[in-house]
């Protein structure tokens, strides 16, 4: 695993650098807030890493702080949320107020929890037909009106 790079930047972009390690460039996948901290081309980076590896895959995702390494690593632990979806959530939230909302349970007026209708309980005798929406797949965008 590689958990550290320190290297001069090759290129940047809002949502990946290239860091030139020794003469060896690595594509890091970066929140916007990193890249907005990050110096100009040919400036010295230093950045804690997240190694994901795949089948078909060898990505790695980088932050300039801790703390955003550790938030990232919690939203990966989730089901359902990936390493890229991690990266955009921290993208369009600065880390602490993430933190913030998630430990007061702030959700967006009016919204409810995605899987709402998988928490019907499971039927309660052998053989009895399953409650409503058990195990079923989401109900029509009307209904969320």
């Amino acid at each position: 695993m590689i958990a550290h790079l320190r290297g001069r930047i090759l290129r940047k972009g809002p949502q990946e650098v290239v860091v030139d390690v020794g003469g060896v460039g690595y594509r890091v996948a970066i929140p916007v807030s990193t890249f907005y901290r990050l110096g100009d081309d040919g400036a010295e980076v230093s950045l804690l890493t997240h190694t994901h590896v795949r089948d078909d895959t060898l990505a790695l995702f980088g932050f300039l702080s801790a703390g955003e390494q550790a938030l990232f690593e919690k939203l990966i632990s989730v089901a359902g949320v990936g390493p890229k979806l991690a990266i955009n959530i921290l993208s369009g939230i600065e880390a602490p107020d993430l933190v913030a909302a998630l430990t007061a349970a702030d959700l967006a007026p009016g919204s409810r929890p995605r899987t709402w209708w998988l928490r019907s309980p499971p039927p309660t005798s052998p053989g009895s037909p399953a409650s409503p929406g058990w195990g079923r797949r989401p109900p029509s965008a009307s209904c969320w009106s």
